[in-house]
C-alpha cells in the first residue's frame, strides 16, 4: 500500500474515542503515518514505569478495604490488571 492508502484505512479503523482524538488533532499531526502512530502512541500507550506501577499497586493493594464492597474490591482489581496487560 502507499502511504496515502495506509493513512485513509488507518483512519478507517479508528472507532470511538480515537476517533474523535484524531480528529482533533493539528494537520501535522496526522499527515503521514509517521506522525499518526507518534501522536497515538504518545496519548494511548503507556510507558513501562506506569505499568509497573500499576502491577506494584495490584499487589500492595490486592486486600479488600473494609468499607469497599466485593463489586468495588473486584472492579479495583480489574483496572489495575487492564493496566498491566497493555
Amino acid at each position: 500500500m502507499v502511504e496515502a492508502e495506509r493513512l485513509k484505512l488507518a483512519k478507517a479503523m479508528l472507532v470511538g474515542g480515537a476517533q474523535d482524538w484524531l480528529e482533533k488533532r493539528e494537520a501535522g499531526e496526522k499527515n503521514s503515518m509517521t506522525n499518526v502512530k507518534k501522536s497515538f502512541s504518545k496519548r494511548y500507550i503507556k510507558p513501562p514505569v506506569l505499568i509497573f506501577r500499576s502491577a506494584y499497586d495490584m499487589f500492595q493493594k490486592k486486600k479488600q478495604a473494609e468499607t469497599e464492597s466485593v463489586y468495588q474490591y473486584a472492579s479495583r482489581l480489574r483496572s489495575l490488571a487492564k493496566c498491566v496487560n497493555q
